[in-house]
Parts: structure tokens; sequence; C-alpha cells
């Protein structure tokens, strides 16, 4: 190890997508001062370029004769710790591997199957062609001498030749992160992404490309900047601004932040609610209810409580309902809804059975202690009897039960206030009944949100469904007035827009 000269070099290249120039710079500097420290001190510099050739060009022909550079792009923060020393390690894991017979490693990227998974209709059109995600790259330069020092492949809509290569079928994650991929004896012409050419080469020389450790992964995060500039900026901005913090504002940004994280709830402590924290048909606006319900064919609901089954229960008579759309951000709430209507025979003993089994099961498999919010209710009979109230008899909430399972249901984990379009993309030509429950309210939201943002994330999931040609109304909980309402999508808009009296 200790024989190897390897360098870095960071490809600076996000000039053109409205980056702040001062985080830009402040980056820079980081990125020049601590991108390679680690343990085990080795020869080692960082090149700041525009292009990735640029960078492998440069410390190929630097006097210092070095045998591996370590390519990172701008937008990428690593742990300076870590990072370094697990690209030396993964290094002499593929020398030992392959005896040195390998070009370049990086996060290899399927792009025919990630377009699939994103439902793009001109997927075809890329199969065969991968590519390496500019996260963190490893070069090889010893063979990339050999090979006539290759050019590194931009981004192309012209179709380009090149191998097909045999993939791996394990993933990294998902089905477009292939382990490795090898080479093939066919080619295609198609689109290609940044790193398509070098892969091409590796294929070609019979050198397999290897897709980066788990140990590089966990001590890189890249921020996307491409996706969401104005979020980078901002981000940079507000830390940069943000004072030295006393105790109770520490105190304070930590009950903030997990309405920041991706589930806005603690992956431990997170529980199905049982019960619904709103009204299942508010009293007071039930002529709303019944005027609107009559050509419902969507309902739209977190996979919480039992409102669904309610609401489908008291439509008016000859409302043909044909879907129920579940949504939810915590995944394992999806699940539990989706076995729910999957099993329960709609009788009061198996209702207790099923969700005891339930229970265990992430007790025993996935070591969350509790995965039922039961509100004031004590056991699942109490559960029971509170829906229960909803219908005239256990028969009836049995028959309920039966005709309601018989519905099209999709089921979708997804953060909506966030994400509208992962959920509203299901929903077209439709009058929906959308419950948007007590969601932008609820604890962490308000305080980490304000009623402003809320209001208009709720705003949105309306106006994509519009777009979609859908009508129909709202039931949800005002952020800024917490009064529970029931509105057409029109007077919903309307509402949510104007100021406070």
């Amino acid at each position: 190890m200790n024989n190897m000269k390897i360098s870095n070099a960071l490809v600076y290249d996000k000039s053109n997508i409205g980056l702040d120039e001062e985080i830009r710079q402040s980056l820079k500097i980081f990125h020049k001062r601590n991108i390679y420290i680690d343990i085990v001190k080795l020869p080692s510099l960082v090149n700041i370029v525009d292009t990735e050739d640029q960078a492998i060009q440069e410390t190929a022909d630097n006097p210092s004769d070095y045998d591996y550079l370590i390519l990172t792009w701008e937008g990428n923060i690593p742990n300076i710790y870590y990072y370094h020393e697990a690209c030396i390690k993964h290094v002499m894991d593929l020398n030992a591997k392959t005896d040195g017979n390998w070009l370049v490693s990086g996060q290899i990227m399927d792009q025919y199957e990630n377009r699939l998974m994103f439902e793009d209709p001109e997927a075809l059109k890329w199969q065969g062609s991968f590519y390496l995600f500019p996260i963190t790259a490893i070069v090889n330069l010893k063979q990339w001498r050999k090979l006539g020092r290759p050019e590194w492949g931009q981004v192309s809509q012209v179709a380009m030749e090149h191998v097909i290569p045999n993939r791996s079928e394990e993933n990294i994650h998902d089905n477009y992160t292939p382990l490795t991929i090898n080479p093939g004896s066919t080619s295609a012409k198609t689109p290609v992404k940044k790193g398509w050419n070098i892969i091409d080469v590796s294929l070609k020389n019979n050198m397999s490309v290897y897709n980066l450790s788990n140990d590089i992964r966990q001590s890189q995060t890249y921020m996307y900047p491409e996706n969401n500039p104005k979020m980078f900026n901002d981000f940079w901005k507000s830390l940069y601004l943000m004072p030295k913090l006393s105790d109770q504002y520490l105190k304070v940004l930590q009950s903030v932040m997990p309405s920041k994280t991706p589930i806005r709830i603690d992956n431990n402590t997170w529980g199905c609610f049982i019960r619904n924290t709103e009204e299942y048909v508010i009293e007071r606006l039930k002529d709303v209810f019944y005027d609107n319900m009559g050509d419902v064919d969507t309902l739209m609901l977190p996979c919480s409580g039992f409102k669904d089954v309610i609401v489908a229960a008291k439509k008016p008579a000859g409302t043909a309902i044909k879907q129920v759309i579940h949504f939810d951000i915590i995944k394992g709430c999806v699940d539990i809804r989706q076995r729910i209507i999957k099993e329960w025979d709609g009788t009061r003993s198996h209702f207790t059975h099923l969700l005891d089994d339930v229970k265990e099961d992430y007790k025993t498999k996935y070591n969350h202690p509790n995965c039922f919010h039961m509100s004031s209710m004590n056991t699942f009979d109490d559960a029971y009897l509170d829906i229960l109230k909803n219908f005239d008899n256990e028969e009836h909430l049995h028959s309920a039960w039966l005709d309601f399972k018989q519905l099209e249901h999709k089921f979708i984990h997804a953060d909506i206030l966030a994400e509208p379009h992962r959920v509203t993309k299901q929903i077209k030509n439709s009058k929906v009944y959308l419950c948007l429950s007590d969601i932008a309210g609820w604890r962490s939201n308000i305080i980490g949100y304000g009623y402003k943002t809320l209001r208009n994330q709720l705003g949105a999931v309306v106006e994509h469904l519009k777009k979609n040609n859908c009508t129909g109304i709202v039931d949800y909980k005002d952020p800024a007035t917490d009064l529970q309402l029931l509105q057409e999508f029109d007077e919903f808009l309307t509402f949510i827009k104007q100021p406070l009296q």
C-alpha cells in the first residue's frame, strides 16, 4: 500500500446551473484542503479542473507519476476522516481481485432500467446504455496509459456505438445499479451519459467495470445540486449565516430537524395510527359531504385509521367508487395498510388476531417495539369498537368491509407534501375525495415549515390533480387555523391563498 501513488481531483463543473459563486468557492477550498486526509500518509494532491479528461490527463502527466486518480465531482461532500482511506482500500481490493487488470470503478448506472423505473416513455432507446454517475470514480492510470489515454465520454443525445455489457444480476440498490458490468459480444447505438467511453474501452479490452464499495458510498454525501440549485444555495446560505448556537437554540433545532428528514418522523419510533386524528365525517359539514360525494369515483387517503372504509360506507346510494389510493410517508404504514386490506375478513375476532400478528412481526423481524399508535385506546378490541360506532352493527361493518375490499386498491410510499406528483400521477379524469387529514399541521411540520409553506404544499396536491383533469373535494385540517374543513377544489385553492384575517 505504501508504494501506491494516489492523487485526487475535483471536477468543478457546476458553473452553469445557478449555484452561488461564494458557496462554490468555499466548498472548493474545503475539497482542496481536506479531501485527502487519511491515516496512511501517501503522496497526494488535489487538482481542481473543469472536466474529467483534464483531471485525468494532468494527473497522468504529473512528474510524480501517479498510479491512481480518485475523481470527485462538485456537490459531493466526503467524510474527510474515512473517505480517502475507503478509496485506498477499494483500490487494493480491486488489484487483489483482478491482478491489477481494471481500468475504472464508479457508480455504475443502467440507464434503461433507471428510466423504466421512472416510467420514461422513451426508455427503450437507452437499452444497453451504461454510465458512471458523477459522484466518485477511481481511474487506474497505469492501465489508462497502456490503453492509449482514452477519453472519459460526455453526454450525447446523438446515438453512439458501444459494447452492450453483460451486467450482474445483483445490484447495489433497486435494479439499475449493477455490482459489475462485464465484456459483451454485441454492440448498440444509443444516447450516452458521462463515463460511457471509458466503460466501452474497458470492456473492449476484456476488463470488467466494478461498482464502488459500500465503504466509499457511506463515507460520502452527494447533494444533487443539479436537481435543485435553489435548495443547494438556500441550505448553505442558511448554514453560513447561522450563529454559534446556545444550548436553548440547539435543543429547539434538534426538535425541528426531524421535519426535514425524508420521513419527518423518527425511524425507530414511528407508529401506524389505528384511529385518525381528525373527524371521520364532519357533522357541521354533512351537507357539503353528501352534496359532493354523489359522483366520486376515487378515494385518496393516508394509510392511517379506518376512515377509508367509513367514508366509502357513508357515501350516497348509487355512488360508484372504483378505486382507493392509499399513500403514506412511512413505508411501514403503507405495508401495514396493504396487509390489513388483504387479510382482514371483517370480523371482530379476526381484527384483534391480525393486528396482534402484525405487531409481533414488526417486533421480531424489524426490531420495532410497537408499530401501532393507539391514541387513548388500550386494546385492539377498543379500536374495533371505535370503528363500529360508525356502522349500524357488526354485520353492517362486516359487509361494508367486504365490499370495500373488492375495490381497486393502490398503495404508494410517498411524501405527498414534498412530492405530490408521485401520488397524483395515479389519477386522471376522475372525481376525487381527497383526504389530507392532519398531515400539514402535525407537530414537527408546523414548527419546521410554518403555516404558509404548508398551505402552499397542500395546494400543490390539488393543483396537480386539476392538471390531470380531476375535480373533487378536499377533507383537511388547515395548518393556519387548525380547523377541519371540507371544500371543493376551487374553493379550497381560493381559501388557502388568502391571508389570515
